[in-house]
């Protein structure tokens, strides 16, 4: 949940993207993108902001198509000039997924997401949201 913020501007600057992204704690709302994969609050506010809904979707493509022996998964996303490095790993820097992005035009220079298998979905989630269980996908 955002604590305080209404409706916001088409353009936002890194640094309020980044402040508001660290107030969202916890989820009200689970979002149901893909068939498995759902995303909290401040994922589906990142996205809108950023305009990055593609990297939800490559989240999911090496979620799915990896063999991935844990429930927990750390996505980053590191981005230079207009390309970016997309890696996951298990939480303990052990690389799952490697993945060169070409272009970019997400604002952030750095983006950390959790994915956490709850149940019958992946939950991807801000840091400061993690650890919470996931009532019902919409």
């Amino acid at each position: 949940m955002l604590d305080g913020l209404g409706a916001m501007s088409q353009v936002m600057n890194t640094h309020e993207l980044e402040n508001n992204l660290s107030r969202f704690t916890g989820s009200e709302n689970y979002y149901r993108v893909m068939p498995r994969l759902v995303i909290t609050d401040g994922v589906q506010y990142l996205v809108n902001q950023a305009n990055s809904y593609w990297l939800v979707s490559a989240i999911y493509s090496h979620l799915m198509s990896n063999a991935i022996y844990s429930d927990f998964v750390v996505a980053r996303l590191t981005v230079s000039e207009k390309t970016a490095d997309l890696v996951l790993d298990d939480g303990n820097d052990q690389v799952i997924a490697r993945q060169a992005i070409e272009y970019t035009g997400t604002p952030l220079d750095e983006v950390t997401i959790y994915c956490s298998y709850q149940s019958r979905y992946w939950v991807v989630s801000l840091p400061t949201e993690h650890n919470h269980r996931i009532p019902s996908a919409r």
